[in-house]
């Protein structure tokens, strides 16, 4: 019997995906993970970026607590901004403010279109990572032996035995893709759900922090990946998530503009009675587009796409082949 095909359900919002096609739908796609000459495909924007079930809780009892029943809650319901998303891009592209209630859902819509990304979940929730958390747990719970011995004692087991378990427990769920998958689909339904003041305080960070909107010419466009969007610190150092402490956030917006969230300088203008987010407009050259699409490609993680091949052509070369010219 054949098995089931499970639901495409996409890392990234076709929605912000679709303004980087040309007037046929489509776009140029780049794969960047593979050891051979670049070879650029025209694609539809349903055909990438999305996954089987990438989103479907294989456990329901990371679900219980919530008392949801709902296996792809957040396929079905988390993702609601891409509603609106592409509206309030368009409205970027066209206007010298936007409405504060804009600001806050695109503030939140890009923060979680990082954190629900495949980039995220690769280097947070992989084995590895997992399993130093779960170790950190433990030794928390070694530190508290005498707060914990009554409890084994009452179930009849050993602080040594109790060790073994966990060895036992490490051994056969840390490493399951399926646990990891969970894990991660439980951080981002809880951030939904539950108040998180961590990630509050970086929507704040963004909300208020300038919004400038950098523009190019058809001579030298924006590329977007399958993990749009990077920050950069102090130092010039880029992260795919960095918002701790002063930062500059890239995300393109479509090939002629990309909107650059910036800490480091003080927005212009700004009231704290203003309905309105102003926003600043700059026409950058060809030195500052090369950069951030440089930044996207280094934070992709297999796919870069532009509305044209030369872009990800020249992307491509100025990192792999920095002293051939195309």
């Amino acid at each position: 019997m054949a098995k089931k095909k499970g639901q495409s359900q996409h890392i990234v919002p076709k929605v912000y995906l679709e303004g980087f096609t040309k007037q046929n739908g489509k776009f140029f796609k780049l794969r960047i993970d593979l050891d051979k000459r670049p070879n650029p495909r025209e694609f539809h924007p349903s055909q990438v970026c999305y996954r089987p079930d990438y989103y479907k809780f294989e456990n329901n009892s990371f679900l219980t607590k919530y008392k949801i029943n709902d296996l792809n809650i957040l396929e079905n319901y988390g993702f609601l901004y891409e509603n609106t998303l592409g509206n309030i891009i368009e409205k970027i592209s066209s206007a010298p403010c936007l409405s504060f209630e804009d600001v806050s859902i695109l503030s939140e819509a890009l923060l979680d279109i990082k954190l629900r990304n495949d980039y995220f979940r690769k280097s947070i929730y992989n084995t590895e990572h997992v399993g130093q958390v779960f170790d950190k747990v433990v030794e928390e719970l070694i530190i508290a032996e005498d707060k914990i011995n009554p409890l084994l004692q009452a179930g009849n087991i050993t602080f040594d035995r109790f060790i073994e378990i966990k060895e036992k427990i490490k051994e056969n769920i840390v490493p399951n893709a399926s646990y990891q998958k969970d894990l991660h689909n439980s951080s981002i339904l809880q951030n939904k759900i539950a108040h998180n003041s961590v990630r509050q305080d970086i929507i704040n960070k963004i909300t208020r922090a300038n919004w400038i909107v950098l523009e190019t010419t058809m001579n030298h466009q924006f590329i977007t990946s399958d993990n749009p969007g990077f920050c950069m610190d102090s130092s010039s150092h880029i992260h795919n998530t960095k918002f701790g402490e002063d930062f500059a956030f890239f995300f393109p917006l479509n090939p002629y503009k990309t909107l650059l969230i910036s800490s480091f300088v003080k927005e212009e203008n700004s009231s704290h009675t203003s309905s309105v987010k102003n926003l600043k407009y700059i026409l950058v050259n060809q030195d500052w587009v090369k950069g951030i699409n440089q930044g996207i490609m280094h934070m992709a993680v297999r796919e870069i796409y532009a509305a044209h091949e030369q872009s990800l052509l020249t992307t491509w070369y100025s990192i792999n082949k920095p002293f051939l010219s195309i």
